[in-house]
């Protein structure tokens, strides 16, 4: 009955298979079909466009970092006077942090030297005992 009021009086086109009670019409089941997968595909588009590119989202956050940096130096700038006075005050500020990092260094270079020397002599005396056991 419900495709009699759909289709309307011309009977040429109704569809002449018969179909058991609760079944559903050819034509609106493949609409029905059609419909959810359109709803499908715009979902998982959309799920696409909230997750974005790995790549972008890097790019995006170094830009933040920069941007951030950026208003650092101009309110160290502002506050100083000029990007000299700050840039001294940043250069002072870094030597001042590193200083016991660079005094580790140079006392691991130096102890590393006199191991290496150390060893050096230790292969000397031992190449001489060598030659003199031979001989």
């Amino acid at each position: 009955m419900r495709s009699f009021w759909r289709r309307g009086l011309n009977r040429e086109t109704a569809d002449p298979t018969p179909r058991r009670v609760g079944e559903a019409e050819p034509r609106a089941e493949a609409e029905r079909l059609r419909w959810e997968r359109d709803q499908a595909l715009a979902r998982v588009a959309r799920l696409e466009r909230r997750r974005g590119r790995p790549a972008l989202a890097a790019v995006g956050a170094t830009i933040v970092v920069v941007a951030l940096l950026s208003l650092g130096v101009l309110a160290l700038a502002v506050s100083r006077g000029s990007f000299a006075a700050g840039g001294a005050e940043v250069d002072q500020q870094v030597a001042t942090a590193t200083a016991p990092a660079r005094d580790l260094a140079a006392d691991a270079a130096a102890r590393s030297g006199e191991a290496l020397r150390h060893a050096g002599e230790n292969l000397e005396a031992q190449g001489r005992q060598l030659q003199s056991g031979q001989s």
